[in-house]
């Protein structure tokens, strides 16, 4: 495979990506909304019977911040790590649109050096020039119908729009920055067939990271650092509950989110074996998703500075933590020889079996594909040798081979769709 350099993308890669913006933001124009403000936790009152004194008891015998989680009638102890999730800096123009936006006074120095921000409805001149639009596009109120209501004498004025006409407001609207970052678009080609093109339509994915770090909506439901829950305070009996309180995330922290289109172009198969025609799908497969995630490869080791929608900022380290598919497609991300576990190494007459088999890792699936290509003068014989091993022999160079912190075997997860749809 080889990949024309990006660039700037064409007319038509333009029309793609205007498209596809628009697909996914039908619903979603605007990201004005203000967040109510987190319940206190604890109840006041005094005596040791109080919220507050078990809050500092148990704070004391775990040696962290413990918070109690009402589970019900189970009372549980929450204690986050302190090593991780520091904040760097503060990003203070952030930060003052957040106060802003839940109505938190400024401190403004009496110099005047720094005012608070004025409107947080930009581009839009007011929330009622925001209100209006927004009632226009979500409601799809007709274009003529709307340009007529804004002839009308008078309305333009008393409602203080910005905009004369519906071509008015959607110049608006556009000048709104897309959320995730814009749509691109590259031409993957294989080697031997140049004039075959294959469609990758995708974004920076650090850019779709940055988007659900920073968006209001999430603000105060992100976990920045991994917590372990207990029953007691003694700290003895530990629960599982979200993903933020197992031992995993006491490493690692995960997002996910749909990031890119994958090619679905048909293959030219003239002249093919279907085993040659399979090969080729899963090489491309392997090289559009590389090219997706290759950014998580120098943010994953050094970490990217990311502000949080109330101006904090902190180093991340982005990586490629689970992979959610079914069989087939698991077995083609892992590079597993179809038919046999993608998750360690039973091999296909034995995945009954009650017994758990040694797991599959990164380095092993790796060492197998490279003593293949060192003892093979052909693809057919490399192709042989790996699935003799009960490797794909399909592919070459995985997606994963270079991310950092990823284990592409122990980020599959369950099938449990597919799974529970053919047991009913």
């Amino acid at each position: 495979m080889r990949r024309e350099s990006e660039g700037d993308p064409d007319q038509d890669g333009e029309l793609v990506g205007e498209l596809l913006q628009e697909l996914e933001e039908e619903n979603n124009h605007f990201h004005f909304v203000p967040l109510e403000p987190e319940s206190p936790v604890g109840v006041a009152g005094p005596g040791p019977s109080t919220q507050a004194h078990r809050d500092r008891l148990a704070e004391r015998q775990l040696g962290g911040n413990v918070r109690t989680l009402d589970d019900g009638d189970l009372l549980l102890f929450e204690v986050e790590h302190q090593s991780e999730g520091a904040v760097v800096r503060m990003d203070q123009s952030l930060h003052d649109w957040w106060r802003l936006a839940h109505h938190i006074s400024f401190d403004v120095p009496m110099d005047g050096s720094s005012s608070p921000p004025r409107n947080i409805y930009a581009p839009f001149a007011s929330e009622m020039d925001w209100r209006v639009a927004e009632w226009v596009v979500k409601n799809n109120v007709g274009h003529n119908s709307f340009d007529r209501f804004l002839q009308i004498p008078g309305v333009i004025e008393k409602l203080g729009l910005s905009y004369h006409n519906v071509r008015g407001l959607h110049k608006c609207v556009d000048s709104i920055r897309p959320k995730a970052g814009d749509w691109k678009v590259r031409c993957l080609r294989f080697k031997d067939c140049p004039d075959e093109e294959f469609i990758l339509r995708h974004r920076n994915i650090l850019d779709v990271i940055k988007s659900l770090w920073g968006d209001p909506l999430l603000a105060q439901h992100l976990v920045y650092r991994p917590k372990s829950i207990f029953k007691d305070a003694e700290k003895k009996q530990r629960t599982y509950s979200e993903m933020w309180s197992s031992k995993w995330w006491q490493f690692m922290q995960q997002v996910c989110v749909l990031l890119a289109y994958l090619p679905v172009e048909k293959l030219n198969k003239d002249g093919l074996a279907k085993r040659e025609a399979s090969g080729c799908y899963q090489r491309l497969f392997h090289e559009a998703m590389r090219h997706v995630v290759s950014l998580l490869v120098a943010a994953g080791k050094d970490g990217v500075e990311m502000a949080s929608a109330d101006g904090e900022v902190r180093r991340v380290h982005p990586i490629l933590a689970s992979y959610v598919a079914d069989f087939p497609k698991q077995c083609m991300v892992t590079c597993s020889k179809y038919g046999t576990c993608p998750k360690c190494h039973v091999d296909a007459d034995h995945l009954s079996d009650a017994k758990p088999s040694s797991r599959c890792t990164n380095a092993w699936t790796l060492e197998v594909m490279q003593e293949a290509r060192a003892s093979s003068t052909s693809s057919a014989q490399y192709f042989k040798s790996c699935m003799d091993e009960e490797v794909s022999g399909y592919t070459y160079h995985p997606f994963w081979d270079e991310l950092p912190f990823c284990d592409i075997h122990f980020a599959i997860t369950p099938d449990v769709l597919h799974q529970l749809y053919q047991e009913c």
